[in-house]
């Protein structure tokens, strides 16, 4: 077989097991990592796909992105007849988009989303503001930083859908309230630390998070 096509999706396990390493409860590293819940269901549609691959002279081989070892030498055999489709993106709770920045650095042709766009869309507020310059509609968007905005706050008093603006913060719930008084509250089950992001009960001490009109 000359092509090749290699399918690289996070998987769920793998994912709760380092947020739980990280200091999350079970029940949250759970929660968070059930997102890479089609990874777990192509599970059952691997041999199908390789088989009918085959058929047309495709060789398939899956793999993992947060296991390289894996996977990495048979890519770097032969990257230009190599198609790499990432599943799974992230790169922070989940790490999908490595995989396609290292296609691109190895040379092999990608399925999916280029690096760039993958990474940009990790950070909810600036891939907010790049869809506003490209004339796609979006939610009224403000950003704050310890609990103060940055900027001109969206119109009207709430109430707030809050999350982090990037992934490292710690929430139990997407969903938060927020008074009516233009300072925004939130709630957060976590205190500890994290990467020099603490949350107190009902106020971060220090964060920065998107905040889009519900």
């Amino acid at each position: 077989m000359s092509r090749r096509l290699l399918v690289l999706a996070e998987r769920e396990a793998g994912c709760a097991a380092r947020l739980v390493a990280a200091g999350f409860r079970a029940d949250v590293a759970g929660e968070i990592a059930a997102y890479l819940s089609q990874a777990t269901d192509l599970s059952a549609f691997e041999a199908p796909i390789r088989e009918a691959m085959a058929a047309a002279g495709i060789e398939v081989r899956y793999g993992d992105p947060t296991g390289p070892e894996a996977w990495l030498d048979w890519l770097r055999e032969r990257p230009a007849e190599t198609v790499v489709w990432p599943v799974t993106d992230g790169i922070r709770y989940y790490r999908g988009s490595h995989a396609s920045a290292l296609a691109r650095l190895l040379g092999a042709r990608l399925f999916g989303a280029p690096p760039a766009l993958q990474h940009l869309a990790q950070d909810k507020f600036k891939c907010g503001a790049a869809a506003i310059a490209l004339g796609v509609p979006v939610p009224a968007t403000g950003l704050l930083r310890d609990g103060r905005w940055l900027g001109d706050p969206p119109p009207g008093d709430g109430p707030w859908f809050v999350k982090p603006a990037i992934a490292t913060t710690r929430w139990s719930r997407p969903t938060f309230p927020a008074s009516t008084s233009g300072s925004p509250t939130w709630r957060s089950s976590r205190t500890r630390p994290y990467d020099g992001w603490e949350y107190t009960g009902w106020r971060p001490a220090a964060a920065e998070r998107s905040v889009a009109r519900s």
